[in-house]
């Protein structure tokens, strides 16, 4: 994902799991030589790893080029409490911050004790009490979306369906 800064520059983040860094670099340098050429605007990367990388991978380099990207492991960050502490809030009936829908995005790629599908239909069903419409439905989307990358086919079906019911009880006869 890329994104325009107000500062005229990008801000690209990559997603990446399992822990072939040096092919993920690759891929990363590549894009961001692409776009800088295309552009010429100043490229700011972070890479995203999922839980299961413990290690911040080593820069890339290939004699006169070294890239040397922001990291961030989202092992380093404890899905339960994370889980907790927004399903405390919203319970508390407290406002979900820029930070906290972050946190709900990012949810499905922390270190966590659930396995993989119930964190995501846990997520889910803990979104859809969010009571700003805007951001109970940008944390449902969300959440699918990279749960959906760490699933299998299987999951994957019964997550939508977890998602089609939200859907269905949401919509109201005109």
């Amino acid at each position: 994902m890329v994104f325009l800064l107000e500062d005229n520059t990008y801000l690209h983040l990559a997603f990446v799991t399992g822990h072939n860094s040096k092919k993920a670099m690759l891929k990363c340098v590549g894009y961001d030589v692409r776009l800088y050429e295309r552009d010429e605007r100043l490229i700011h990367t972070v890479i995203i790893y999922t839980a299961d990388v413990k290690e911040k991978p080593n820069p890339l380099n290939i004699g006169t080029l070294t890239y040397d990207p922001n990291v961030l492991l989202m092992a380093d960050y404890n899905g339960n409490n994370t889980f907790t502490e927004l399903e405390n809030k919203i319970k508390a009936g407290q406002e979900l911050s820029d930070a906290d829908i972050l946190k709900f995005v990012l949810l499905p790629l922390m270190n966590h004790t659930l396995p993989p599908y119930e964190l995501a239909s846990s997520t889910i069903e803990l979104a859809k009490t969010i009571p700003d419409p805007t951001k109970r439905e940008a944390c449902v989307a969300a959440t699918f979306a990279f749960a959906s990358k760490h699933l299998d086919e299987t999951d994957r079906e019964k997550l939508m369906g977890v998602i089609k019911v939200i859907i269905c009880v949401s919509l109201k006869p005109i």
